[in-house]
């Protein structure tokens, strides 16, 4: 207002506002903020002659000065940010800590805006630095992750000397498909200086959490082809047992109906049959094993048919006889009356009951 309003060539430097903002702040809001008192500048101009007490002002070619000296402090700004990433660093600087351990070195805010970014960003973020300003790095933190980011920010305000998390951090896609996970597990360290409301991050690769992940995808595959392995073997075991199993029951079948001769002790018949149901049990358990890979995979098909369930019972009364009588167990059974036919898998049946009596 006092070299002419708008017309007069420093009006020029309201441009400035909202630049130097952004560059100080290296934020989005700051520059918001800038450009908001800029254009509250310009509405203030035609209310800055009744309230300051400017005499009349007349525009000079000096004024060009302004701006022009403004204008030259941009080029080494511009140019810096518009370096490339393998350029190399300034032979003062690239002897500091932050760039010589193999980790991310930020500086940032009381708030988590970052102020500033060491040159390895390039290196294990694959990013430049720049692009870590302001909420550059919160923007990349996974959504789940940002909680606990927020809490360690918190805890560090609130007075707390030092805070170490794990977290996950999005990384360019490098010509894999948009929708990948391009998340990256990284351990962050934050530290302050007494007295000072800056914040120092150390942003390092997760290589533990990194190599567990790498043993979670090698056990997946030995699993898988375990299971490929368990399937094969139940084929080739189930074949084999039948064989023999069939043969038994065929036999055992042929000693019941006397086809050779007669009995001479009752007990044998008896022995006979039990011969003939523990085969039967036996070739139905091999069943019931492949069965076990059919409910696996959601495959598992009943056979439902009507049976009286006393048979079911007394099946597995004479198999576990025996073994009771070996450990002095006196082995009873007791049906209600009106235990009739029931319609279901026999064989499950009977499976299930002699589960139960064995344990």
């Amino acid at each position: 207002a006092a070299a002419g309003g708008m017309a007069s060539p420093i009006a020029m430097l309201v441009v400035a506002l909202p630049f130097e903002a952004w560059w100080i702040g290296a934020s989005r809001r700051a520059a918001l903020w800038g450009a908001a008192s800029a254009f509250v500048a310009i509405l203030l101009q035609a209310f800055a002659g009744s309230v300051f007490p400017f005499g009349p002002a007349e525009i000079a070619a000096w004024h060009w000065l302004l701006p022009l000296a403004w204008a030259l402090t941009l080029v080494p700004r511009v140019a810096a940010l518009g370096s490339p990433a393998g350029a190399q660093l300034d032979p003062a600087t690239d002897d500091r800590l932050e760039n010589i351990i193999d980790a991310v070195v930020l500086r940032a805010g009381r708030h988590g805006e970052v102020l500033d970014a060491s040159a390895k960003a390039r290196t294990i973020l694959k990013l430049q630095p720049e692009l870590l300003f302001g909420t550059g790095l919160f923007d990349r933190i996974h959504l789940s992750d940002r909680v606990a980011y927020l809490s360690a920010l918190a805890d560090m305000r609130d007075g707390a000397s030092a805070r170490r998390l794990d977290l996950r951090v999005r990384l360019p896609q490098n010509g894999h498909s948009p929708t990948a996970d391009n998340y990256r597990p990284f351990s962050l360290e934050l530290m302050r200086a007494e007295h000072e409301d800056v914040f120092t991050l150390v942003l390092r690769e997760n290589d533990e959490l990194a190599g567990l992940r790498e043993e979670l995808a090698g056990a997946k595959e030995a699993a898988a082809s375990a299971e490929v392995a368990k399937g094969r073997f139940l084929a080739v075991v189930s074949h084999e047992l039948r064989t023999p199993l069939n043969a038994i029951i065929g036999f055992s079948d042929m000693l019941l109906h006397e086809m050779f001769g007669t009995f001479k002790d009752p007990r044998q018949k008896e022995y006979v049959g039990l011969v003939k149901e523990s085969g039967q049990h036996l070739l139905a358990v091999v069943t019931s094993i492949l069965d076990v890979s059919r409910i696996e995979a959601g495959s598992y098909a009943t056979e439902p048919e009507p049976f009286r369930f006393v048979e079911a019972v007394e099946m597995c009364q004479s198999m576990m006889r025996l073994q009771a009588e070996a450990k002095n167990i006196d082995l009873q059974a007791q049906i209600a009356p009106d235990a009739g036919e029931i319609n279901a898998d026999r064989r499950a049946v009977q499976q299930i009951l002699i589960n139960l009596v064995s344990n």
